[in-house]
């Protein structure tokens, strides 16, 4: 196989179907291979075929649109282009061969993507469950928030809820608290949701007040996860509601990025 043309497309193959079979790839590469991304350095064609399908990025090569390669010399480079979701733009890779027109080195380097274009503010229904579910998971939300001195303080809650199609809110068992106390002087919010396990984030910003009708209060604390309204058996919390100004983060293999600044009245 002496095309660098030829081996560069069956390395793109290799990377669109890492489950697929591989003796193609296997036969395109010299035994002492050397791969550089920005995941590091790979060395040996034993281990880079065992690398194969290990990125975290892996998941956006199947629907990938590959350029033509581009040959100079014994090399051969080309891109790829990733969905919107996607977390990069894509990745140009430039394979080179030896005389024998094996593949011998292949340089991997990302593609940036393009900005993301703010959308309306909408507690998608992914939000909803994964912060519904987010203290039996072991992934309680975590709350920012600045006393009345400036001093920043943050918490786990395990009670952060949606509350309406652009709002959260949270019941505080403690009225005597320090962020009720914040939220009088100052009700700007952060809030932290994170699942290494989906590599699912969601960061929220917004503007908390505590809200004592009836309709909140139960609405709020019967949303709340058994073993946090346990711990207040008698009600005797508040119910903080916060409209959300900004949402950025990824679920699901999407980028999110929300901001009030694109409601429409």
């Amino acid at each position: 196989m002496s095309d660098p043309v030829k081996v560069a497309k069956v390395w793109a193959e290799a990377l669109s179907s890492p489950d697929a079979d591989q003796g193609a790839l296997s036969s395109a590469l010299a035994h002492d291979v050397t791969t550089v991304s920005a995941l590091g350095t790979t060395e040996g064609k034993d281990a880079v075929l065992a690398s194969f399908g290990q990125s975290p990025i892996q998941s956006f090569f199947s629907q990938a649109k590959w350029s033509e390669p581009v040959v100079a010399g014994r090399t051969a480079t080309m891109s790829c282009t990733f969905g919107s979701g996607a977390p990069v733009g894509g990745v140009t890779v430039t394979v080179t061969t030896d005389d024998g027109g094996l593949i011998t080195r292949v340089e991997t380097a990302i593609i940036a993507a393009p900005p993301a274009v703010a959308q309306p503010i909408q507690v998608t229904d992914g939000m909803r469950q994964a912060l519904a579910g987010a203290l039996g998971n072991g992934t309680p939300v975590t709350v920012a928030y600045s006393d009345p001195d400036g001093q920043p303080h943050i918490s786990l809650r395990g009670t952060v809820q949606a509350f309406s199609e652009n709002q959260l809110a949270v019941w505080i068992r403690n009225p005597e608290g320090g962020l009720l106390s914040a939220i009088k002087a100052n009700p700007r919010l952060a809030l932290f949701y994170r699942d290494p396990k989906t590599r699912t984030t969601y960061s929220f910003q917004g503007r908390g007040q505590a809200d004592d009708t009836d309709r909140a209060r139960q609405v709020v604390y019967e949303n709340s996860p058994e073993p946090e309204r346990n711990l207040d058996p008698e009600q005797r919390g508040v119910a903080v509601v916060i409209d959300l100004d900004h949402i950025e983060g990824r679920d699901a293999g999407n980028r999110i990025l929300m901001d009030r600044s694109t409601q429409t009245s």
